[in-house]
């Protein structure tokens, strides 16, 4: 081969090294792209299971309950319930290491425990929940802070 037609051919070389090199690198950004949204989805399931759960607990705990209140109430027991059980335990760990363990034995458990219970109108196994609600607020009180400050450090951009 002549040097005159090696010049095109290691340029055509270069420039589908160049552009495969490009690619690699955009499909890399589209992974930690799809990894922040995925964060963000397991977030919000959590925090919206919390949420839920709690606003029906103050609901029931009003003066006055009225059937309406309880049954919104378990509306709202419900959404959280099913919020909850879309957060992926490799995501509670990178939170606290027991939480994944403490979020489904205490408070998702509790929670359906508890809910069974009313449905049953079953004193006893109401009980049986908010005890287990009782001990995930023995367990989430003391980290809860720090859970939710690891939260929101993983909703800032990385520094490039």
């Amino acid at each position: 081969m002549n040097p005159s037609t090696l010049r095109p051919v290691a340029i055509r070389i270069l420039l589908w090294a160049l552009f495969i090199g490009v690619l690699l690198w955009l499909s890399g950004c589209q992974e930690d792209r799809i990894e922040s949204t995925e964060q963000a989805i397991q977030q919000n399931y959590f925090l919206q299971s919390l949420s839920l759960v709690d606003s029906a607990g103050q609901l029931l705990m009003r003066p006055g309950l009225t059937e309406d209140d309880i049954t919104r109430a378990m509306q709202r027991m419900d959404l959280g319930l099913e919020q909850a059980r879309k957060v992926e335990d490799g995501f509670l760990k990178k939170l606290e290491p027991r939480l994944a363990r403490e979020y489904r034995e205490k408070f998702i458990q509790g929670v359906e425990e508890y809910r069974l219970g009313v449905e049953a109108s079953d004193r006893e196994r109401q009980l049986q929940g908010l005890g287990r609600l009782g001990q995930w607020g023995e367990y989430w009180n003391p980290v809860k802070s720090e859970v939710l400050a690891r939260l929101e450090r993983m909703n800032q951009p990385e520094p490039r």
